[in-house]
């Protein structure tokens, strides 16, 4: 069992307010973690973002200076740029749980020099933010609130209206190397959801997609990241052959909606399902 559903489950049995004196952090440390923790550092724009959704903001003293969402966040203390550790800013306020995101990797190895709990969390689909919201709120305090959000995000997309047809998709993430996200990754899943399906079957979430992939895969539509779109020249090679760019299939998305594995995600999804109903 993966450290993380391990520590949910210690999470879910435990009465609240108790210490979790034997629960492991992301490094399997066995550390003391706050009964209810009231120092939070957040390293991560999804984890904030968590944090303000389930209503756990006062208890987050520092986030990274990518945390821009939602607009209270700007009167935290800023610790330097998401994926760059500066442990003296984060020392000083003196955190008593550490939250960042997986896919940081080798970013998170200074905080190890650290005695202070850091979880880390994982969103390899849509389910895996519900799951996040579930054990931040049991961490915080915020049980009821993240449980009541969780049911909320599942009822609108019950609700979303879809394509009876399911349109070819492919996201590109950049254009120099040409990256395109798969099914295995998180915004793969956003797609399927949205009513879509994506060409990009790599086990890897993020794939280096060569221009003749991308020209034999011809999808019906592209989605792209805003501030990706508006660099690309789409009437240049190899985009002016594909069937998307010259139906103006094109989709811009705001970046943080599509790339930040947060509580906004249904936003993501809706605005894709909303415009390949457009295009039926």
């Amino acid at each position: 069992m993966s450290y993380f559903r391990t520590l949910l489950l210690l999470l879910l049995l435990i009465w609240p307010g108790q210490a979790l004196a034997d629960a492991r952090d992301y490094w399997e440390r066995s550390l003391t973690w706050p009964a209810t923790p009231r120092r939070i550092v957040s390293l991560s724009p999804a984890t904030t973002e968590m944090l303000y959704a389930i209503g756990a903001d006062k208890q987050l003293v520092g986030v990274t200076h990518d945390c821009n969402y939602p607009p209270q966040v700007q009167s935290k203390v800023r610790l330097g740029r998401f994926g760059q550790i500066q442990l003296e800013r984060i020392l000083k306020q003196k955190p008593d749980l550490i939250l960042v995101t997986a896919d940081m990797g080798q970013a998170l190895e200074p905080l190890r020099r650290l005695s202070v709990p850091v979880v880390a969390l994982k969103t390899p689909d849509v389910s895996a933010i519900e799951d996040n919201l579930l054990q931040l709120g049991q961490m915080t305090g915020k049980a009821t609130q993240a449980r009541q959000l969780v049911q909320q995000m599942q009822q609108e997309r019950k609700a979303l209206k879809r394509p009876e047809s399911t349109p070819s998709v492919v996201y590109l993430v950049w254009d120099q190397p040409l990256m395109a996200a798969s099914r295995s990754s998180f915004i793969g899943n956003v797609l399927q959801l949205s009513g879509a399906t994506t060409p990009v079957t790599a086990a890897a979430p993020f794939v280096h997609y060569t221009q003749e992939a991308l020209l034999k895969a011809d999808p019906d539509v592209l989605v792209v990241p805003a501030s990706l779109a508006q660099k690309l020249q789409w009437n240049r090679a190899p985009y002016e052959r594909l069937k998307a760019v010259k139906n103006k299939a094109i989709l811009a998305i705001d970046d943080d909606l599509i790339s930040r594995p947060g509580p906004r995600v249904n936003q993501a999804i809706a605005q894709i399902a909303a415009y390949l109903m457009k295009r039926r």
